[in-house]
């Protein structure tokens, strides 16, 4: 089953839960499009996505919000036979407002359309987050990308 947005329903019942209280993780996992029709081009699904990743990632920024951790999948161990994923993206925020926010701003409604050309399906899940500051956070991410830059070395 494709997805690419939640329904209404959806968005309706995630916005009136009322715990606000507690960081959230958002993890997406996205299936891309092979060829994908953008400003007159035709593109393969990850540069499409990748104009809409980059702009979303500062509007994530300007809400309290923080790549944690990108990359491509590999292997798929355990699916439904057939469900495979290109990406996964996981992001951090303070709580489900600073989420909504980003998903609200009238920057992330520009975007959206690069996001719904780039993708065949994808999953968006909130996940309870363990409470790291954002020190913590930006050094966690720094030393990742130090490890990943000498392991190409």
């Amino acid at each position: 089953m494709n997805c690419i947005n939640p329904t209404e329903q959806v968005l309706a019942a995630y916005t009136s839960e009322t715990d606000d209280a507690n960081p959230i993780v958002i993890l997406n996992l996205l299936k891309l499009k092979e060829k994908v029709e953008v400003d007159g081009k035709t593109v393969h699904g990850k540069e499409a996505y990748k104009r809409y990743s980059l702009g979303a990632t500062k509007i994530a920024w300007q809400c309290g919000g923080q790549v944690l951790w990108m990359g491509k999948v590999k292997f798929t161990l355990i699916a439904p036979e057939g469900e495979k994923w290109d990406q996964v993206i996981m992001l951090h925020f303070p709580s489900r407002s600073h989420f909504l926010q980003m998903l609200h701003s009238p920057e992330y409604a520009e975007l959206k359309p690069h996001r719904e050309a780039a993708l065949e399906t994808s999953r968006l899940l909130e996940l309870n987050s363990v409470m790291f500051s954002k020190i913590q956070l930006w050094l966690m991410a720094f030393l990742y990308r130090l490890k990943v830059r000498f392991q190409k070395a």
